[in-house]
């Protein structure tokens, strides 16, 4: 019996080597499909990682880039998206709006100097403000976002090693409490001169003066641009354009590239910039206010009686009463007269004593050297209190007119301060109304005996938006620092243009041969296939004979389903008596 079945052919056997042949075709199908598209990713260069979407769209033209202005009080985040065009051409930005159509801006309290004996608190006091931008940027692009932290006057004034203290902390906790990008060299106290570079730069970039012509090929034929003021409480900075040819040589002198490329003239620009720290409008009062101690001290010595000695102060409201305390502890009665010139000429002594022209041709106050232009010829924006202290109390913000400055500042001082609580100005925060005289007085010295513009031929203008747009130095920072980015983004787009030339030699010839491949084991498989379904349906089957194969006589035929037959099973006897292993 088992001599017998030696020479009988098995149709498992015959049928397992084609299921596994169809397994192998199959699983090199899919393989070689593999290989093809793994080909093709490469070809497309290195990609970005993809990360969970959030509800904001991704534009792939479209970066994005955060600004931190870290000042005295506190801390405004600043959220632009960018595009990048030709290194030609400044990157494109806007603000991103929010919900509502504003602006994304966040601010935080206090500033970040309060972290003098805390330093490891203050990368957390950051976490809300980049949680906040966080929600307005794609979830993908976050990772590539930067974050500029740029600390100012406040930092500046702790000792060196408070202010490294606090950045060692921020530069290196920080990146652990945010997916955006945090690079240690972003975090940074910086100088009132780049507070006033970023601040020129903001606002022509917001008038289009940087939006060159495409014949323009060197500096001499771009367009003029704007020169700016900006009066803040503990400073005062100013920046304008040189003339190519001005022969000036000073500290204040600084020459900025905003071009991706560092030989390229079109965007060199020679600035006259400088910051007048301790002459924002809150030091000044200190200053002022010095002067009228010194005078109640001469008062006292020659004073007598148990009355509370009292002044009149030329700088206050008519009939404000103010009580002031000097050195000593001693007290006194400062007394409102509401004379606004008297005002004018007190700040004016001030200023002129803080510095003489006795080494330079020509100077600002202070004693700082000031370049032969006549700021007069200059199209010139005052921000921040140059627009308040013109526009909140004495609606004149816009194109100064001299005249009509001292006609309303005049009439707000003389004023009573009875009649100021009760009218018009009541909705007016009550601070705003009390330093009003004296801010007034003193905005209209800097800029007149300051930087000597004349009163009544002049370009000069307060501002807190520019077409629409509110302008500050944070929007300047963001294209100065990512000045570079047009130039990378070029380097980019030709290595993968290299990468996919390169590979286009081998790519195709790779591919065709793997689908030549593909396609002849597909025949081989059709081919198999119906010779098997041939045999099964009829055609002489063979058997296994000592000298080679024979044709089954008509009852030994396998039929393909044999295997299901009821009365024929692998390792049974049949109705002849043969047995089938």
């Amino acid at each position: 019996m088992l001599g017998e079945n030696k020479d009988v052919v098995d149709v498992s056997a015959n049928l397992m080597p084609r299921r596994l042949w169809s397994v192998l075709m199959s699983a090199g199908f899919l393989f070689a499909l593999y290989l093809i598209f793994s080909s093709v990713s490469g070809s497309e260069g290195e990609r970005e990682p993809t990360f969970m979407q959030n509800n904001v769209k991704h534009d792939p033209d479209l970066s994005y880039g955060i600004v931190i202005d870290a000042g005295s009080t506190g801390s405004r985040l600043f959220l632009y998206a960018f595009t990048s065009g030709t290194t030609n051409e400044l990157i494109s930005v806007k603000p991103v709006k929010d919900e509502f159509g504003a602006d994304v801006v966040k601010k935080v309290s206090p500033g970040l100097s309060s972290f003098e004996k805390n330093p490891n608190d203050a990368p957390g006091y950051y976490k809300p403000l980049l949680d906040f931008a966080s929600k307005y940027i794609p979830y993908e692009m976050q990772p590539f976002t930067p974050v500029f932290i740029f600390a100012t006057a406040g930092m500046r004034l702790l000792p060196q090693q408070r202010q490294d203290e606090i950045l060692r902390a921020v530069r290196t906790q920080l990146p652990s409490l945010t997916r955006l990008q945090v690079l240690p060299e972003h975090i940074q106290v910086i100088d009132g001169k780049w507070e006033g570079i970023y601040s020129w730069i903001a606002v022509n970039y917001v008038l289009g003066r940087f939006n060159l012509r495409e014949d323009v090929t060197h500096s001499s034929i771009r367009d003029k641009t704007a020169g700016m003021i900006d009066m803040g409480g503990a400073s005062v900075q100013i920046a304008f354009e040189l003339p190519q040819d001005t022969k000036f040589n000073a500290p204040a002198l600084e020459q900025v590239n905003l071009g991706a490329l560092d030989d390229d003239a079109k965007f060199k620009y020679n600035l006259f910039v400088t910051t007048f720290l301790g002459f924002g409008v809150n030091e000044g009062a200190k200053k002022y206010d010095k002067e009228i101690d010194q005078k109640m001290v001469e008062k006292l010595k020659s004073a007598n009686g148990s009355d509370v000695p009292s002044i009149k102060d030329d700088c206050l409201p008519l009939n404000y009463i103010r009580v002031s305390s000097l050195e000593d502890g001693s007290q006194f009665v400062k007394i409102g007269t509401g004379n606004w010139d008297g005002c004018v000429s007190s700040v004016v002594k001030v200023i002129k004593e803080a510095g003489d022209c006795s080494t330079a041709l020509k100077c600002f106050f202070g004693g700082v050297s000031a370049p032969s232009v006549d700021l007069s010829s200059i199209e010139l924006y005052g921000f921040s209190e140059y627009w308040y202290s013109s526009h909140d109390v004495l609606s004149l913000g816009g194109r100064y007119d001299h005249d009509q400055f001292e006609k309303m500042a005049r009439k707000y001082c003389s004023t009573s301060w009875k009649s100021i609580r009760k009218t018009e100005y009541s909705k007016i925060d009550v601070t705003r109304l009390e330093a009003q005289c004296f801010k007034s007085a003193w905005i209209h010295a800097i800029l007149h005996d300051g930087f000597h513009v004349n009163e009544l031929n002049n370009q000069f203008q307060s501002a807190l938006k520019i077409r629409s747009q509110e302008v500050q130095w944070a929007l300047g920072a963001l294209i100065y620092q990512m000045r570079y980015f047009p130039l990378k983004q070029a380097n980019r787009e030709n290595i993968k243009a290299q990468h996919i030339d390169s590979n286009s030699s081998t790519f195709y010839p790779i591919v065709f041969i793997l689908a030549l491949l593909v396609v002849i084991a597909i025949l081989v498989l059709i081919v198999t296939r119906q010779l098997h379904k041939n045999n099964a349906s009829g055609l002489p089957a063979f058997k296994r004979d000592p000298s080679g194969y024979k044709k089954l006589n008509t009852e030994d035929y396998f039929m393909k389903g044999v295997r299901s037959s009821p009365t024929l099973y692998r390792g049974s006897t049949s109705a002849d008596g043969r047995f089938y292993p």
